[in-house]
């Protein structure tokens, strides 16, 4: 008998005799338990009818009593119900009879409940109440015999149950000795099986170990063990021949493979040595980098560019356009590189969707190993643009503080002209002196010292606020003389400012805000170098001189600026007569951070952001300076062509606009000065001191107003909510809005949601008839 077989056949028969042993025990577990619900059952019944027999014998003197209670002649219900509860009573006792074997007992309790009634229709046979009551010994004798009855089936009761509890006890000590037998068969039965199956897995593991022995030795490369069948019985040992014929067929091939495996090991570990490394180079870049065949389809890619395409690849597609939309819009470019084998990098690329995130994205043409097609970085420089603005708007801050003196002395100056002027005014106009050159003289004072406070605003509006860069073509000669007029304005008077413009426009392709950032940055560390920054004793003063010229570059030029690919330049020069830096300070000059000023009167990013905002705006900064006679900044902008804007004329902005206006805005004194301009435009108007009011009068009239000016800031409804409830009144209507500040993102919202245009306040009579005449 093969040796699985006697295994199967032992614990078989292991099996079946446990299987056997546990089926009788739970056949007797279900019989003793059968009995014992019986036996339980029976003292239930015998209890119910003892209840009702002890119940019934005080129901009959009850009965007796009550029919004594009427004559002779009433008496028969009475009767019929003492024998209808004798009859019940016999009843009960012969089910009791029935389930015990105390027959004899009951049967002399019927005797004496014989005698009871008995004794009870003698009593209802006589002739009246009175005689019996007056008979004690009569009454008496009755209740002796009722109650020795009922005590009599009490005792025989409790003689049954004691016999029904010894037999349920009985039980109760067999199925108990059954459970226990079965918890004993049980342990030892896991017990037996213990110690079978460690005899058994001692039986199988050794030749199974001995196996796995002589098979690690194989895989160790040891061919020449022999296999000692003494430890294999049965199926084992034919298992160690086919291992023995294995192990010299193994030895055969490993030998040859062995050799072939060296050469090419040493072939290969070179390559694989130079491909890990280039891996890693390519994975540890913090760039996305695909390598591209002629196609567009991508034959490599590092980690950075995965990640790219887990992030933004939603299609099927083979080609790295497909794979990444944004890539889409340079399909051509990329084509371009590959066909001319010239390198493009694009700068501070903005894709739709990221558009709060900035790229830079490099293509090279790939030409090496027989190989065409490109290779394409994408950087994400998101975040140093977002350093570059905070460290803008940092040293915009900073600016503030220096200026603020000089902004509210010039913003008190200004309105102590428009004060004394209105108080002029109305002077004449009380006295009724109307000398129109006297009012005109005073009215174009208050108005220009109104532009004053607008620009003043404007000026610090723009330092303070954040915004993106805007890169539009400017004139540099205008946003010089503006940011002049402002350190003019701010600057201490023992600094004289010299301004030399251009004699013509300066077209150059800037954002006029970060440009003027630049020049008051420089102007301001002049007006140190010039004052605080002097020793003691020296007198503090000086002269800021600022100039704008154009240049040809030569090779000169070209040497000490090697990135320079203009044919020309604008230059504008800032020059100070200040106490001026050693060559180790100009060194460092641009570095983030550092600065020569003493603690709280500098960050030392006035320079660093200068630098940054010049090279965004492919221009150059040198510097030239010497100790206690001055310094000079010379930046450099790319020359380019400009166009003359035309202005509207006066004659063409009056009388020729017509229809009817409505004005919403909490201030009277706007909806009073901009209604008097409309009508001098030729509309009637209409005005609302708030939004409920506009609504309310624009329901009333939306067929008839050709146009709503409407505030951006009031209190209840704003102006935001008021568009909605005007479109939704009429979708068509024309709505221009204006606010004190430019909320960008609302003003955005509305914009494409429908409004016409966007006024900021305060704005002069053109510019409201420039934007009117553009709407309607």
């Amino acid at each position: 008998m093969k040796y699985r077989n006697k295994i199967l056949l032992g614990f078989g028969f292991l099996i079946f005799f446990s299987i056997v042993t546990i089926l009788i025990n739970v056949f007797i577990i279900q019989e003793t338990a059968k009995k014992i619900r019986d036996i339980t059952e029976t003292r239930f019944k015998i209890d119910r009818e003892v209840e009702e027999s002890s119940r019934l014998i005080y129901k009959i003197s009850a009965d007796v009593w009550n029919a004594m209670l009427y004559d002779e002649a009433n008496r028969e219900p009475f009767i019929e119900l003492l024998n209808s509860d004798a009859k019940t009573f016999y009843k009960n006792i012969r089910t009791i009879i029935e389930l015990t074997d105390k027959a004899h007992e009951y049967e002399i309790l019927n005797i004496n409940f014989k005698a009871y009634y008995g004794y009870s229709m003698s009593i209802l046979s006589t002739y009246n109440l009175q005689i019996v009551s007056g008979k004690k010994e009569t009454l008496d004798h009755y209740n002796k015999i009722r109650d020795r009855l009922n005590d009599q089936l009490k005792t025989t009761v409790i003689e049954s149950k004691m016999q029904l509890e010894n037999a349920l006890h009985k039980l109760n000590n067999d199925l108990t000795s059954t459970v226990l037998f079965l918890i004993l068969f049980g342990f030892f039965s896991i017990l037996l099986s213990i110690v079978l199956s460690f005899i058994l897995a001692e039986k199988l593991t050794h030749p199974i170990d001995y196996l796995i022995t002589l098979s690690k030795n194989i895989s160790d490369g040891n061919y020449s063990i022999k296999v000692d069948y003494s430890n294999l019985p049965g199926e084992f040992s034919h298992l160690a021949t086919a291992y023995e014929t294995m192990i010299k067929n193994i030895e055969k091939a490993v030998t040859s493979l062995k050799l072939e495996s060296e050469n090419r090991m040493n072939a290969e570990k070179n390559i694989s040595y130079q491909e890990i490394f280039l891996d890693n180079i390519i994975n540890s870049l913090s760039v996305s980098l695909f390598a591209i065949d002629t196609f567009g389809k991508i034959t490599l890619q590092n980690i950075k560019a995965s990640q790219l395409l887990e992030k933004y690849n939603k299609t099927e597609s083979e080609f790295v356009w497909g794979q990444l939309p944004f890539l889409a819009d340079y399909h051509k470019v990329i084509n371009d590189v590959m066909t001319e084998k010239q390198e493009i990098i694009l700068e501070k690329v903005r894709f739709k969707e990221e558009k709060n995130f900035y790229f830079d994205i490099k293509i090279f043409p790939l030409t090496s190993c027989d190989t065409s097609g490109a290779v394409i970085l994408i950087e994400d420089i998101s975040t140093s643009i977002k350093k570059d603005e905070q460290l803008i708007q940092m040293q915009k801050m900073e600016t503030v503080n220096i200026l603020a003196g000089g902004f509210a002395h010039d913003f008190n100056n200004i309105l102590s002209i428009i004060m004394s002027s209105n108080s002029l005014m109305k002077h004449y106009l009380e006295k009724g002196e109307l000398i129109q050159e006297k009012l005109l003289d005073l009215s174009i004072t208050t108005y220009n010292a109104g532009v004053r406070a607008s620009d003043l605003v404007k000026n610090l509006l723009s330092l303070t606020k954040k915004q993106e860069s805007v890169f539009k073509m400017s004139d540099l000669n205008t946003i010089t003389q503006e940011t002049i007029t402002m350190c003019r304005r701010t600057f201490d008077k023992i600094i004289t400012i010299r301004f030399s413009p251009y004699p013509e426009n300066v077209p150059v392709y800037c954002d006029a805000t970060q440009l003027s950032q630049v020049i008051l940055n420089l102007c301001i560390n002049a007006l140190h170098a010039m004052t605080f920054m002097r020793d003691e004793k020296e007198e503090s003063g000086g002269y800021l001189t600022v100039e704008i010229n154009h240049i040809t570059c030569d090779q000169i030029f070209y040497s000490s600026h090697p990135n320079a690919y203009e044919k020309s330049y604008w230059v504008l020069s800032i020059k100070d007569t200040g106490i001026g830096m050693t060559k180790e300070t100009i060194d460092k000059v641009f570095d983030p951070y550092f600065t020569t000023k003493d603690n709280g009167k500098g960050t030392g990013l006035g320079l660093s952001i200068v630098y940054n905002i010049i090279s965004l705006h492919h221009g150059y900064i040198d510097v030239y300076s010497e100790i206690n006679v001055g310094t000079e900044f010379k930046i450099y902008l790319p020359a380019s062509n400009t166009t003359k804007e035309r202005k509207i004329s006066e004659a063409n902005r009056t009388k020729i606009l017509s229809g009817t206006a409505l004005i919403i805005d909490d201030e009277t004194d706007i909806t009073k000065s901009v209604g008097t301009i409309m009508s001098v435009f030729g509309f009637s108007v209409l005005t609302a001191k708030n939004g409920s009011e506009g609504i309310d009068l624009f329901k009333e009239n939306h067929n008839t107003i050709n146009i709503v000016i409407l505030d951006m800031s009031m209190p209840g409804l704003s102006g935001f909510e008021v568009f909605y409830k005007l479109k939704e009144i009429n979708p068509k209507v024309k709505i221009l809005l204006h606010s004190g500040f430019k909320d960008v993102e609302k003003v955005e919202k509305l914009l494409a949601d429908g409004a016409s245009g966007f006024l900021n306040k305060p704005y002069t009579m053109d510019e409201l008839f420039s934007k009117l005449k553009k709407i309607l």
